[in-house]
């Protein structure tokens, strides 16, 4: 029962099989390294990004592993040190991958808006038919300065999954 998400291989075999699924747990790995990475990227574009490994990570890989399981194992059966060494190599990832599920998990993301809005404008003193005193002026008490925060973390508790989200908005100007 091998299970593919995305396209589907286009050679015929277990073995290109495996090699394709393969090739999509080292594109995945690469972009979650790329990530953690980033450090001027589009928010939206990360926590997006985030989503698809995590994703991939959570739901794809499993099944992968339940492919080589249920497909090389009985295959392997007359040679222990290989099947063996399939376990561990797959025991060696659980701690890792779960890690990566919660860095995958916690979204942070933070900005500042400031403008000075000092800009002329016509003043006409109350006396739009008079235009001799008509006065180009600064305009006051426009500044603004404005700030927001996100915070989103996971945990998975139990047989279940804790998320605290926080956020804040913080906005001072005038007019």
């Amino acid at each position: 029962m091998l299970v593919s998400l995305g396209k589907r291989a286009l050679r015929p075999g277990i073995v290109p099989l495996l090699a394709d699924c393969h090739a999509k747990i080292r594109f995945f790995s690469r972009l979650a390294v790329a990530l953690g990475q980033q450090s001027a990227a589009d928010e939206a574009d990360v926590a997006a990004r985030c989503g698809e490994v995590r994703r991939y990570f959570r739901e794809a890989l499993p099944l992968h592993v339940a492919d080589e399981e249920e497909s090389i194992r009985p295959r392997l059966a007359g040679h222990a040190d290989a099947l063996a060494q399939m376990h561990a190599e797959h025991d060696a990832h659980r701690e890792a991958l779960a890690a990566l599920d919660a860095a995958l998990s916690a979204l942070a993301g933070a900005s500042i808006v400031s403008a000075g809005n000092g800009f002329p404008y016509l003043d006409d003193n109350g006396t739009a038919l008079v235009p001799d005193d008509d006065r180009e002026r600064g305009r006051q008490n426009a500044q603004l300065l404005e700030g927001s925060a996100l915070v989103h973390l996971g945990a998975r508790v139990l047989d279940g999954r804790l998320s605290v989200i926080g956020t804040l908005l913080e906005r001072a100007g005038g007019l």
